[in-house]
């Protein structure tokens, strides 16, 4: 699903995600991370509508965390967007804001290599990965981002989740 490719940004147009896309783009992780760190726009079932830097998608609770920087101070204001109260999201940058964006420390090469790590692992536990680009999958439940650690994992479903991240965390530093 290339949900957010489909909705790329003409000239000076915004692209709006209504809310029965919304389901799709919470089922689809990957999409989910490329809107984190950009401007937009939430209107809501009851009229209101909020506006600033999108910090964070939950999955689990399809919950959408804004935030913006106070004009007269350093202070943030943080909104909660409930999924139920969506109509519409709309992208009003193509532009990332890198303070949003997790800073990985890591080289590519320490990345492949922790990802083999845990593939391996999880292998030998006789959990079915697949590799795929730049992530890992199992099934169709859950997905292991770089750099590969237990807060990498993303799933929709809570069980598998927690499951899945006990099973890392058991993982000797000098497992290979």
């Amino acid at each position: 699903m290339q949900l957010y490719q489909n909705l790329r940004k003409e000239e000076n147009l915004c692209h709006k995600i209504e809310v029965s896309e919304m389901e799709q783009l919470f089922t689809n992780p990957i999409e989910m991370k490329k809107l984190i760190g950009r401007i937009v726009k939430i209107n809501t079932v009851e009229n209101l509508c909020y506006t600033g830097t999108l910090c964070i998608m939950d999955p689990i609770y399809k919950t959408l965390i804004l935030q913006n920087k106070e004009a007269d101070s350093n202070k943030m204001e943080t909104v909660f967007i409930l999924y139920h109260s969506f109509k519409s999201l709309e992208i009003l940058s193509e532009n990332i804001d890198e303070a949003f964006i997790k800073k990985q420390g890591t080289t590519r090469f320490v990345n492949i290599t922790e990802k083999q790590r845990i593939k391996k692992w999880l292998q030998q536990r006789f959990i079915i990965v697949e590799d795929v680009e730049d992530y890992l999958k199992i099934d169709n439940n859950l997905i292991i981002l770089p750099p590969f650690t237990v807060e990498s994992c993303i799933s929709n479903n809570t069980i598998i989740l927690e499951n899945i991240r006990n099973i890392i965390s058991l993982m000797p530093k000098d497992f290979n």
